[in-house]
């Protein structure tokens, strides 16, 4: 773990504390580890796109910039390797989130996706696409001509132009990365989902490090806080110690 994040006790509390909570209430507990001083309702209302620009300084703080990934090829199935590092899929944040459609006859102003949009709509269940519930959500004002109109009434095609305009507005929330199979050459685009990847990430780092504590501290007695002090390098060190033993 790189020095420039989080402890390693305070990465394990956040990490116990999202066990049993749903994808996007995790990515606002890892988010409490860059700003631990900001309330919920601010957290949770940042767009998408921020929240997870600053998941990927958190990342950077706690692995370093280098991120290895496992792919699967639609094609022939097919699992690899890719290498890519933090910067290379950092975006720009826009200066002004709010945006204009027009499409056709229609004129709607709305804003990127946060946090407490995605929590509604997953709340509210139903058999509306989440897509439209959250464009519903982030629709500012719609217009037909002079008629206000809303959001449920915008026809498809609209709805479309809308999430695209939402992805243009708010890049870092749509991450997507060019593959290409090294078995079969087959090419797609594939969505990387920073928030997701890496609570795996710390998920994998907490299960070894207690698997660490758990050892360390039945071979010398130490408390757990004595053994989180130590870097990872000495701890592996030890680790390797009992193992040569």
């Amino acid at each position: 773990m790189s020095t420039a994040g989080p402890s390693a006790a305070e990465l394990l509390d956040i990490w116990e504390a999202g066990q049993l909570l749903p994808p996007v209430q995790r990515a606002l507990a890892l988010l409490t580890a860059t700003r631990p001083q900001a309330s919920q309702q601010d957290l949770a209302e940042m767009p998408i796109g921020r929240r997870d620009a600053e998941l990927l300084s958190l990342r950077e703080g706690v692995f370093g910039s280098p991120i290895v990934a496992l792919a699967q090829c639609p094609g022939c199935g097919d699992r690899f390797e890719l290498s890519f590092t933090v910067e290379s899929i950092r975006v720009a944040q826009p200066d002004d989130a709010a945006f204009l459609v027009q499409s056709g006859d229609y004129a709607v102003r709305a804003r990127p996706a946060n946090s407490a949009d995605l929590m509604d709509v997953e709340a509210l269940g139903g058999t509306t696409s989440r897509e439209r519930a959250v464009i519903a959500r982030c629709t500012v004002e719609a217009r037909c001509g002079p008629r206000q109109v809303g959001a449920d009434e915008l026809p498809d095609a609209v709805a479309e132009a809308i999430a695209d305009a939402m992805s243009a507005a708010d890049p870092q929330a749509d991450v997507q990365m060019a593959m290409a199979c090294p078995g079969c050459g087959h090419e797609w685009r594939a969505v990387f989902d920073v928030a997701e990847f890496l609570w795996r990430e710390i998920d994998a780092w907490a299960k070894r490090v207690l698997e660490e504590v758990h050892t360390l501290a039945s071979a010398y007695g130490w408390a757990q806080s004595e053994i989180l002090s130590m870097s990872a390098s000495r701890r592996r060190r030890y680790m390797s110690m009992i193992a040569e033993a």
